[in-house]
């Protein structure tokens, strides 16, 4: 559990489910704010999954990722000498990247909306992007 402190506010994160699953997501509820006793506050329960398929797409692609970084040509060194064993790789390759994309689009339908409430639009990710390939 994580407790953040936010101006006026404190946010509490636990990745454990809550105990009573009659209480919806979105509900509010006030209770005494430390640490001023007498005080209160209100509180918003939300509650953020992924759930099952894409948790899994992100822990495929990342196990994906590392095996690629970390053994893939050291793995596929005997195929890297011959024509097709290369493009038995390229396939291989190919199929990583198909991977990537599906489990990127997936997260970003996700992301987008929290990132574009916050003002961080696509314009403005370019625009950052651009500047940071000046430096």
């Amino acid at each position: 559990m994580e407790i953040w402190a936010i101006s006026s506010y404190d946010e509490i994160h636990c990745d454990a489910p809550l105990p009573d699953r009659k209480i919806l997501a979105e509900s509010c509820f006030q209770t005494k704010s430390l640490p001023w006793p007498g005080t209160f506050s209100r509180y918003r329960i939300t509650i953020t999954t992924l759930g099952v398929d894409l948790e899994s797409l992100l822990r495929n692609a990342l196990r994906k990722r590392n095996w690629l970084v970390h053994d893939y040509f050291r793995e596929r060194a005997e195929e890297f000498v011959s024509n097709a064993g290369r493009q038995e790789m390229l396939k291989e390759i190919d199929e990583c990247r198909e991977l990537f994309q599906t489990a990127d689009a997936s997260l970003d339908s996700i992301v987008r909306p929290l990132r574009t409430s916050q003002g961080i639009t696509d314009e403005r990710i370019e625009r950052e992007m651009k500047r940071r390939a000046q430096v």
